[in-house]
C-alpha cells in the first residue's frame, strides 16, 4: 500500500499522469514501461513510424499476448478443474479466448478510449486484438505472474462466470445442424458478401438457408464467425416462432430450440 501511494504521488508529476491513472483502474497496478501500453493501443491504420521509418503498431504485442493469454488461461483452468479431462479444458479455453469473447471483454473494459486509429471501427476484431496486445504489454512490463493475477482478479472475477461458460454451448452452427438432422431439414450457409475494411481486415456476412427459405443473417471477421452468428440468429428465430419453417415432419411443429 505504501509503495502504491508513493507511486501515485510520483506519477502525479508526470506528463502522462492521466494515462497512468486510467490504466491503473483497468490493470490494478501502475505501469512501469508506459511506452509498451501506448503501443498496445496503436492500430496500424494510424500509420506511425519510428525514426528509421519502420511502422509502429500493436501487431507484435498482439501476437505475444495471444500466446501468453492462452498459456495463462490454460494454467488457471488446469488448477480450477483438477478432475476434468483435456478435451473439456481445451474447449473451455478456446471459448474464453475466442474473438467474440475478447471483443466483448475489450468493450466492457472500454479500451476504445485508449485506441489510436484512423477511420471508423468497422472491423469487429480491432478491440479483441487490442486486448491481446495489452496482455502482451503486461507480460513484457511485469512478467507472467502479474499477467496471471490480472486475468484471474480483473477479468475472470470481474467479467466472466467460469461455471456458466463451461456449461453453455456456444457452437450455434453445430446446434442448428443437429436440429436439422434430427427433423430432416436441409441447411445451407450462403455468403452474402466479404467486405475489405480500411485496416485491411475483412467483414463477412452470411445467411442461413433452411429448405430454400432465407433465415438468420450474421456478420464476423471470418467466414466461420459470420456463419456462427447467422446460426445464432436462426436459432433465435426458431425459438420465437417454431413454425417459421414449413414442417417436413409433423413432430417438429412444436419443437423449441434450446441453447
Amino acid at each position: 500500500m505504501r509503495l502504491d501511494a508513493f507511486k501515485k504521488i510520483k506519477l502525479s508529476f508526470r506528463k502522462e499522469r492521466k494515462l497512468y491513472f486510467a490504466l491503473y483502474e483497468i490493470l490494478g497496478f501502475y505501469p512501469g514501461k508506459i511506452a509498451l501500453y501506448k503501443r498496445a493501443f496503436l492500430h496500424k491504420s494510424f500509420r506511425e513510424k519510428d525514426n528509421s521509418g519502420h511502422s509502429i503498431n500493436n501487431e507484435r504485442l498482439e501476437y505475444l499476448g495471444d500466446a501468453i493469454l492462452g498459456a495463462v488461461m490454460g494454467d488457471i483452468l488446469f488448477h480450477h478443474y483438477p478432475n476434468q479431462q483435456e478435451g473439456f479444458l481445451t474447449q473451455l479455453r478456446s471459448k474464453l479466448v475466442s474473438r467474440h469473447s475478447l471483443n466483448q471483454l475489450a468493450n466492457e473494459l472500454h479500451l476504445d478510449k485508449f485506441l489510436r486509429y484512423h477511420g471508423a471501427l468497422e472491423s469487429t476484431s480491432i478491440m479483441g486484438n487490442a486486448f491481446e496486445a495489452l496482455v502482451g504489454a503486461i507480460y513484457l512490463d511485469q512478467g507472467y505472474d502479474t499477467c496471471k493475477r490480472f486475468v484471474e482478479r480483473r477479468i475472470l472475477n470481474g467479467y466472466i462466470d467460469l461455471e456458466q461458460a463451461a456449461s453453455h454451448n456456444e457452437n450455434y452452427k453445430s446446434q442448428l445442424l443437429e436440429w436439422a438432422q434430427r427433423y430432416g431439414y436441409h441447411v445451407d450457409f450462403k455468403l452474402l458478401y466479404q467486405k475489405q475494411c480500411f485496416d485491411n481486415t475483412s467483414i463477412f456476412k452470411s445467411q442461413v438457408i433452411v429448405e430454400n427459405q432465407a433465415l438468420g443473417i450474421g456478420k464476423g471477421s471470418s467466414k466461420k464467425e459470420s456463419q456462427q452468428s447467422a446460426a445464432k440468429a436462426t436459432l433465435q428465430l426458431l425459438r420465437d416462432n417454431p413454425s417459421i419453417v414449413k414442417e417436413q415432419k409433423s413432430e417438429c411443429h412444436d419443437e423449441v430450440i434450446r441453447q
